[in-house]
């Protein structure tokens, strides 16, 4: 990080100086650890920057911890850390369209503050990311993103264990992707949303099956949403009643496309030892099955979405 940091100033010092010859830089990605002292240095260096309008088009962070499979403790930290940094920082991240943050644990509203000093943001994506345990109850507390004035267009969350994710307001938000997932969402506003499911995280995904079935409100319509994908799908009774709830709820549902699961190193361990786990984890092959799959989703109400199962 020290010569990282080095280079860095030196190569932008020249871009900022009023008596260099500057050239526009179009597109500008940083990727770097959460270490201090060298993220005010990185910060301010790119704030002046675009003080001068050098670089306008794409400002890309990439920020992640500086330890290997850091301990919860430790990502508190590196949270605190860098809610420190965006507020020492306010120019830079004012003009950032995409930032991408891995091993970081959040207060219930960092998010959303993150998102209303980056009003540019474009792209926010989440790896390995949680929020605070509740020091009462025990339990993870809720993501909530209400950021009325964000320009937010993809939301990507990588295995992140939220209890819960509210999307208030983000107004431009048009696409959702969550792998591996392992959350409950509460939706406000998509098109498309995509999800990912593994059997070795099977336990994971039952428990969020069935947040959903008890906190959605049974007078909840969800009327944009048109499009579902589900990478992971299984013949497995909470995964149908999920589909049939967000059917339920997405008046608006066009097309659904069930997958079978993506090549994945635990996956294939447990299809190897033939556990019971991967003998119940089963993708639908034949023609007959998947007809009856299709009718069981919507035995019991109308619904004019198109059921793929490929």
């Amino acid at each position: 990080m020290t010569a990282y940091t080095a280079a860095l100033t030196s190569l932008l010092a020249t871009q900022s100086s009023p008596s260099s010859n500057r050239v526009a830089i179009n597109h500008l990605r940083l990727s770097f650890y959460l270490t201090d002292p060298y993220l005010s240095h990185i910060g301010h260096a790119v704030g002046e920057v675009v003080e001068y309008g050098i670089t306008t088009d794409l400002l890309e962070l990439a920020i992640c911890a500086d330890v290997h499979d850091p301990s919860y403790e430790q990502c508190v930290v590196f949270g605190q850390r860098f809610m420190t940094f965006v507020q020492a920082c306010p120019v830079a991240f004012r003009w950032l369209t995409r930032l991408i943050l891995q091993n970081l644990t959040f207060g219930d509203s960092d998010i959303s503050s993150a998102l209303n000093a980056c009003n540019k943001l474009e792209l926010l994506s989440l790896t390995y990311c949680v929020c605070v345990i509740d020091p009462v109850t025990g339990e993870d507390t809720v993501l909530t993103i209400d950021a009325p004035n964000s320009s937010l267009l993809a939301l990507e969350i990588t295995t992140c264990a939220y209890e819960r994710i509210d999307l208030i307001q983000a107004p431009k938000l048009g696409r959702l992707l969550c792998t591996n997932w392992i959350a409950y969402i509460h939706l406000t506003m998509f098109y498309f949303m995509k999800l990912s499911c593994h059997p070795c995280e099977r336990s994971i995904c039952e428990d969020s099956a069935q947040q959903v079935n008890v906190h959605a409100s049974p007078d909840f319509k969800h009327l944009r949403l048109s499009m579902l994908e589900m990478v992971g799908f299984a013949v497995e009774e909470k995964l149908m009643k999920y589909l049939r709830l967000v059917m339920k709820r997405a008046v608006g549902l066009r097309r659904i496309c069930l997958f079978d699961q993506q090549p994945c190193a635990k996956c294939d361990t447990m299809d190897n030892a033939q556990s019971p786990s991967s003998i119940r984890w089963r993708f639908p092959t034949g023609d007959d099955e998947r007809k009856l799959i299709r009718q069981q989703l919507v035995d019991g109400f109308s619904s004019s979405a198109e059921i793929s199962i490929v």
